[in-house]
């Protein structure tokens, strides 16, 4: 019996409407911090230590934005499981919930 092939990236509906919210909110979250900075450099004031905390966290978002992407493309998130995920990428999937929430490791093994 030959395994079927797995679905694209983005052949689902739920897939594609993963990454453009994504890629939406990344775009607007940027502008929005842009915009910030902007406002204090035209009212002459320096940053202040809530401003690079902003910063900071935008970083964390990106980091969040691509993991999600990667799970769309590597994982198959937006797929069911009767579609032809693999357990490859099921596992790929485990084991990024594995970095988020390692006190749950145990459920994985």
């Amino acid at each position: 019996m030959e395994r079927p092939q797995p679905p694209a990236p983005f052949s689902t509906q739920r897939a594609r409407a993963t990454v453009a919210v994504c890629v939406v909110f990344t775009v607007l979250a940027t502008l929005a911090v842009v915009a910030r900075f902007w406002s204090r450099r035209l009212k002459h004031l320096k940053p202040a230590l809530n401003d690079w905390l902003i910063i900071a966290g935008l970083f964390f978002y990106y980091l969040s934005v691509i993991d999600t992407i990667l799970q769309v493309c590597i994982g198959r998130l937006g797929h069911h499981i009767a579609d032809g995920v693999t357990p490859d990428q099921i596992m790929v999937m485990g084991k990024v919930c594995r970095i988020y929430f390692p006190q749950d490791a145990r459920i994985i093994n």
